[in-house]
């Protein structure tokens, strides 16, 4: 008999070059997205479509490529054509690490939202709106090309002894 596997969370972190995006007005070229999915495609880009099963969480975190930790935050995360995530919201707030506790760890706010159990297999666009504060101010900027790939369960078995797996690879979409 099949078993679906440990479903852990998967975490989708972006990497902002502030100064590049600023300077050109445009997140094409300075935002690098990967995630530690099994079965994702176009990681390093801003077009990365995230592999996930139904019931699993997901987390965005970003990070300013050599700015200070308040240079970019997620302002909002909005699927284009359906609700695919429950639960779907800002966590946490930035702390400078040289703020009053400079032998602390820096937290990072982050977004994290559930796939719903019943979001359709197939690939979900969604709106990825980020904040970045230069010298000019804050500045917000939308980017429309990440995705999340909803897998379905079925693809992702493994027997009762543990000994097969369905690879998510199959169809992942690299080009």
């Amino acid at each position: 008999m099949p078993t679906r596997p440990n479903a852990p969370q998967v975490n989708i972190v972006s990497v902002v070059d502030v100064r590049k995006a600023l300077d050109r007005g445009t997140l094409q070229g300075a935002i690098y997205m990967t995630d530690n999915s099994v079965g994702s495609a176009h990681k390093g880009t801003d077009r990365l479509s995230t592999a996930c099963l139904g019931g699993q969480v997901v987390n965005w975190v970003i990070y300013p490529l050599e700015a200070p930790l308040d240079s970019v935050r997620v302002t909002r995360i909005a699927f284009a054509e359906r609700a695919v995530c429950g639960k779907l919201k800002a966590y946490g707030e930035a702390i400078a690490p040289f703020g009053p506790y400079p032998e602390r760890t820096p937290s990072y706010d982050y977004w994290a939202g559930l796939v719903l159990p019943e979001a359709p297999p197939g690939i979900h666009r969604y709106h990825f709106e980020i904040e970045l504060r230069g010298e000019g101010g804050p500045r917000r900027f939308l980017l429309n090309s990440p995705s999340l790939r909803v897998v379905p369960t079925s693809r992702y078995l493994v027997d009762s002894n543990g000994d097969s797996v369905r690879s998510l690879l199959a169809g992942r979409g690299d080009g």
